[in-house]
């Protein structure tokens, strides 16, 4: 277990770059990055203030930033773009609404206020694409850039539209093609595209849904009583699309693995987070606020919100072992 907060500086925000090889923390005093490279050294930048989003371009210099609630060191809806290397600011945008959401993949930017998503071009900002939007959660919202440029969100309350958007083209006109997926008795809990784009996770109540999106159809639809409290805050998929990973919270606190290549319907690993079997059985976590990712080996790192991180080493022969950070 690696520590890399204190009470003096406590977390407001903390996220992967695009391919889990460091840690941004958004911090009461600046922000942190942490290289998850051994032998895992950090850097620090101190303004005194606080930041609430930020989202590393890459693995590079410049990085995207907002403000937090309190004591904040920029306002909530300014989209600031910070030079480390510079120690300034290069760019800086404003909007109505507060900023909610901000990705960057490849490049492109996707940002989320309380009623829009945009899309612009990066590092330079252009307007690329913007549509509106009925929730700005973030469980809601996901974004993959291939081929072309994915988004799914909630049209309203039934409805996920599924857009894909040629990335060659500007805003006038881009052709796109949108895919409804409709149900009027069950709740969406979580949208998530797979690595390549081409499968859509949908979690509804007690069901994981997987969509082609090329043409909406459903591939397959797996049943696990763990989602039923709707308690799940994470879902990633390997760099090779061979598992799909689902984290829930609660007192049933567990990473379920699927290996979704084979679409089978029960997981192969169950990670326990307490007393209960096995993983996790000698570490005791401080906190149900948490995110993960699969690194390009297929572990899986564990961000908590207190600054701690762990390494999952999937050993599928022997059904899995953790090993934490030294």
């Amino acid at each position: 277990m690696e520590a890399i907060n204190n009470n003096e500086n406590s977390i407001n925000y903390y996220n992967f770059n695009e391919d889990c090889s460091f840690i941004t923390l958004g911090t009461k005093t600046g922000f942190k990055i942490v290289n998850l490279n051994p032998p895992y050294k950090y850097f620090e930048r101190k303004f005194g203030l606080g930041i609430g989003i930020i989202e590393m371009y890459k693995k590079s210099n410049i990085l995207a930033l907002t403000g937090c609630e309190k004591n904040s060191k920029f306002p909530e809806n300014a989209l600031i773009i910070w030079d480390e290397n510079k120690g300034e600011i290069i760019k800086e945008m404003r909007i109505i609404h507060k900023i909610r959401i901000i990705k960057i993949i490849n490049n492109f930017l996707f940002l989320v206020n309380d009623i829009k998503l945009y899309i612009f071009n990066f590092p330079s900002l252009n307007l690329f694409y913007s549509i509106e939007i009925y929730s700005f959660q973030k469980e809601l919202i996901s974004f993959n850039i291939n081929k072309d440029i994915k988004i799914a969100f909630l049209k309203n309350e039934n409805t996920i539209n599924l857009m894909q958007i040629n990335k060659h083209k500007k805003e006038k006109n881009n052709e796109k093609k949108i895919i409804i997926i409709k149900d009027e008795k069950k709740e969406f809990i979580y949208l998530k595209f797979n690595t390549k784009g081409d499968i859509l996770s949908v979690i509804m109540n007690n069901s994981i849904l997987l969509y082609n999106t090329l043409n909406g159809d459903l591939i397959k639809e797996i049943y696990n009583d763990n989602l039923k409290d709707k308690n799940i805050n994470c879902i990633q998929f390997s760099e090779n699309d061979k598992y799909m990973a689902i984290s829930t919270t609660g007192n049933n606190a567990r990473i379920n693995i699927f290996d979704i290549e084979e679409y089978k319907q029960k997981s192969i690993f169950d990670f326990f987070w307490g007393n209960e079997i096995q993983c996790f059985a000698y570490y005791k976590l401080n906190s149900e606020d948490f995110i993960f990712s699969f690194n390009e080996n297929n572990d899986i790192i564990i961000i908590q919100s207190n600054g701690e991180f762990y390494k999952i080493i999937l050993d599928k022969i022997n059904g899995g072992y953790c090993k934490k950070f030294t």
